[in-house]
């Protein structure tokens, strides 16, 4: 079954874009852990590696926790609109009942 992107919780694919990020600078760490040992033709390859896998790992890694701190406050605002909302809806229902209530006196 094919999921629509509307059906998937953007905090959730945004997580694992972040794993995704730190696995990236983990083989990025390896690469550089083993340069040393390398043969003397693949030494500029796996430079290229390094320097593709660190920058592309901050990358995702900056762009996805951005994305999650301006989802999380997005998600906040909402709620406090709609706690203001529900807040002043009672407001106005305890209006109604005591004007109800000077009303039968």
């Amino acid at each position: 079954m094919k999921l629509k992107r509307k059906d998937t919780n953007p905090q959730t694919s945004l997580s694992l874009r972040l794993i995704a990020g730190v696995y990236l600078l983990y083989i990025d760490y390896s690469l550089i852990k083993g340069y040393g040992t390398m043969k003397a033709g693949h030494e500029l390859l796996n430079l290229i590696s390094i320097i593709f896998f660190g920058i592309t790992g901050v990358l995702i890694i900056v762009t996805s926790a951005i994305s999650l701190i301006k989802l999380h406050n997005k998600k906040k605002s909402e709620d406090d609109s709609v706690n203001s909302e529900s807040n002043l809806e009672k407001t106005q229902e305890e209006v109604k009942e005591d004007f109800k209530d000077s009303v039968d006196k």
